[in-house]
C-alpha cells in the first residue's frame, strides 16, 4: 500500500480560512489605528495655543 505525502482538502480549505481571517482581522485593526491616528491629531489641533490665541480669527480663511 502507498502512503499519499499530499494535503487533504479539507487541511488546504483550513488553512485558506485561517488566512482569510488573519487578513481581514488585519484589515480592521488598521482602520482602528488610523482612525485613532485622525481622532487624536485633531485632538491635539483643537487644543493647540494658535487657537487659543485673540488674534487666532486672523489666520481662518
Amino acid at each position: 500500500m502507498k502512503k499519499s505525502s499530499a494535503f487533504s482538502l479539507v487541511e488546504v480549505y483550513s488553512v485558506i480560512i485561517i488566512v482569510g481571517i488573519m487578513i481581514a482581522g488585519f484589515a480592521v485593526i488598521s482602520s482602528m489605528v488610523r482612525k485613532s491616528q485622525i481622532a487624536s491629531a485633531q485632538a491635539l489641533s483643537k487644543a493647540a495655543p494658535i487657537n487659543a490665541s485673540p488674534n487666532a480669527s486672523l489666520w481662518k480663511n
